[in-house]
């Protein structure tokens, strides 16, 4: 990432991450990919990196997924996107954690059909795989905030802009994106 400043410590020093290494177009994890995530499984305990997201948070990521979330911010903040918009707030989470926030969204929502629609059960979360990405538009990342984040510019940026660093939204939930670039023979 070649962002300047408190951007850059704020993104890579945390992943030790050399996406200066890796090629320009985003590396497929999953076939056929191209869409939302599939393989929710956790991934290797290697495969995970730790970065830096809003307001200092530790947030871990599928190294892939974090490497070109990077990239994505960088274009977003040559065109003008500033921090702390699409900095991570969550990333990678276990079963348990999976297990806690849905107990959460049942009582909050008082139904597990209305729950379903904002947290997965556990064990059917992309986040399960480290490759989903739940960032920062400018509001928190709750239900009643949904209308204000699809009228941001960040979200508008993302929307258009996204997939070529292969990150695929949910469509409930704009703070939600998801890295599955499309496999190809190359891959």
């Amino acid at each position: 990432m070649n962002s300047s400043g408190d951007e850059q410590s704020e993104l890579e020093t945390a992943a030790m991450l050399s996406v200066d290494d890796l090629p320009e177009a985003p590396i497929a994890v999953e076939n056929p990919g191209g869409t939302r995530i599939e393989n929710r499984d956790e991934p290797d305990s290697s495969e995970l990196v730790t970065v830096i997201g809003l307001g200092g948070k530790r947030v871990e990521l599928h190294r892939l997924a974090a490497a070109f979330w990077f990239r994505l911010v960088d274009s977003a903040r040559a065109d003008g996107l500033r921090s702390p918009l699409l900095l991570p707030v969550s990333g990678f989470r276990t079963s348990k954690r999976q297990e806690e926030l849905w107990s959460q969204a049942v009582k909050r929502y008082r139904s597990e059909e209305a729950a379903r629609r904002w947290v997965a059960k556990p064990g059917q979360s992309a986040h399960h795989s480290g490759r989903a990405i739940d960032c920062w538009l400018g509001t928190p990342t709750d239900s009643k905030n949904v209308r204000l984040q699809r009228d941001s510019d960040a979200w508008a940026w993302l929307n258009e802009n996204a997939e070529r660093f292969g990150f695929y939204p949910y469509p409930d939930e704009p703070w939600h994106w998801e890295y599955n670039p499309p496999w190809s023979d190359a891959t």
